[in-house]
């Protein structure tokens, strides 16, 4: 494990970021998948709730041998507003993901790298050349058309998706910021620390007992949803 462990460490950056970027996308595919099967039995404000609540115990582990300073962090505020991104984005797409097909949510879920390719250019400095603008143009052309707006309005889970990939290109590209002076494991935990709270004060309005069957399937979204998040933040 340990040879392994150092190939992977002395491949170029942008390697390892593209392999750690395939494993959060199949991660990510597999918690949809759930997703999509329990949403008609459970709320999704609770699948929230499970979701981040269960990824930060997968997460603890992590800060046993550290202890509590190994957790500090001058960042808390910052910390509360994604949070509350978080929380916010993952309610608009499990919401999204209830109410469309789940080929068609997972496909407007990619304007995600749109919104982050827009973002960057004014926040973190990244060239404005014309093939960018053409691309993202081109890009917001294939969102339009999956959306299919027309006079009697806009499919009200297309735009839920669209809302949750908005919020989660800015969670990343704060994350980018962010990830310059704290470890990833901090960023991953201390969002979801505060975002649980968050999502269980939504969750009670709409709670119900999960059987032990669901149960078991809320607890592979929070482990595998959380392995998609640690490696996208440090992807």
């Amino acid at each position: 494990m340990n040879a392994i462990a150092a190939r992977i460490v002395a491949l170029p950056a942008n390697i390892r970021g593209i392999c750690l970027m395939i494993v959060s996308a199949a991660s990510y595919a597999i918690m949809l998948a759930i997703i999509r099967n329990i949403s008609k039995d459970i709320h999704f404000t609770e699948i929230v709730f499970f979701r981040v609540g269960i990824g930060l115990i997968v997460l603890l582990p992590m800060f046993w041998k550290g202890g509590l300073a190994s957790m500090r962090t001058q960042h808390f505020w910052r910390y509360t507003y994604r949070a509350a991104m978080q929380a916010g984005a993952m309610a608009a797409y499990y919401l999204g993901l209830a109410l469309l097909p789940l080929a068609a949510a997972v496909t407007l879920s990619q304007t995600t790298a749109i919104f982050i390719a827009i973002i960057a250019i004014w926040v973190l400095g990244e060239p404005s050349v014309l093939g960018r603008w053409l691309v993202i143009a081109l890009g917001l052309s294939g969102m339009v058309v999956i959306v299919r707006p027309s006079f009697e309005g806009v499919d009200y889970g297309a735009l839920m998706v669209v809302l949750s990939a908005l919020l989660y290109a800015i969670y990343q590209v704060d994350a980018k910021i962010l990830s310059r002076t704290e470890p990833v494991t901090l960023i991953v935990f201390w969002t979801m620390v505060l975002a649980t709270p968050m999502a269980l004060a939504a969750a009670l309005f709409f709670w119900v007992w999960p059987s032990p069957e669901q149960l078991f399937y809320l607890f592979v979204i929070g482990a595998i949803g959380t392995l998609g998040n640690w490696t996208m933040t440090m992807a």
